[in-house]
């Protein structure tokens, strides 16, 4: 596998050359699109950080597609406080959802990557304390696979890939409010980890969203956990 960043006069070109095909799934997942055996990915200029997001990314790339091919255990409790350490020193407001967020509560789930959720007045805050670590630039998702659900959004590495993500649209709690909505950001509760305050969404709005979305084996995960049982 070959992993290389390219720049044109308007775009950052992530390739990923001639990887094992049993490498094609994760890449998709992650959008990259397939030209003969190379996979691409693109990212418009200009970039804050760009060369040290660049070196961010053919450092720990080739570690993180691995990780996720193989189905290893995410080490998603170092990441988070090394995470949580950086943000607070910076100053800026952010919360948790999905997966990560069950686990805090206790609940013995599978944690695939960490969600951070931002505001938008927070975003330069953010791409300057996690230069270090931002992989895929953070930028607008208009008319991107994820535009119907944030504003922003970027990709970090440290000890396991890291999604934030800034401005979740009004849309997404229709017709009924999600665990990652503007809803939720209402409604953020406190849990402490590593010494650490780490907000997250009330379990009834996880409950809900993952019953919604037919995940059956997250839903009976969370009922015990419930503390109003008229779900």
């Amino acid at each position: 596998m070959e992993i290389t960043a390219l720049r044109n006069e308007s775009m950052l070109v992530y390739k990923i050359i001639e990887p094992d095909p049993s490498f094609e799934i994760t890449l998709i997942d992650h959008h990259y699109v397939k030209t003969d055996n190379v996979y691409e990915k693109r990212f418009p200029l200009p970039i804050e950080n760009e060369n040290r997001t660049i070196s961010n990314y053919i450092k720990y790339a080739e570690q993180m597609f691995t990780e996720e091919k193989r189905g290893e255990p995410m080490k998603w409790r170092e990441s988070l406080t090394h995470f949580a350490s950086i943000a607070k020193k910076a100053g800026i407001l952010w919360w948790i959802s999905g997966r990560t967020a069950l686990a805090l509560k206790g609940i013995e789930i599978e944690v695939d990557d960490l969600d951070f959720i931002f505001r938008e007045q927070d975003l330069p805050a953010l791409k300057e304390a996690f230069r270090n670590y931002i992989i895929e630039p953070v930028f607008s998702t208009e008319n991107g696979p994820r535009s119907k659900w944030v504003k922003y959004f970027g990709t970090a590495y440290s000890h396991c890939r890291v999604c934030f993500a800034a401005e979740p649209h009004l849309s997404v709690d229709q017709p009924e409010p999600v665990h990652f909505g503007p809803h939720a950001f209402t409604r953020l509760e406190p849990v402490f980890f590593g010494g650490f305050q780490v907000l997250i969404p009330p379990l009834v709005l996880h409950l809900s969203t993952y019953k919604r979305w037919g995940f059956s084996d997250v839903v009976e995960k969370i009922k015990p956990f419930m503390k109003n049982k008229a779900y």
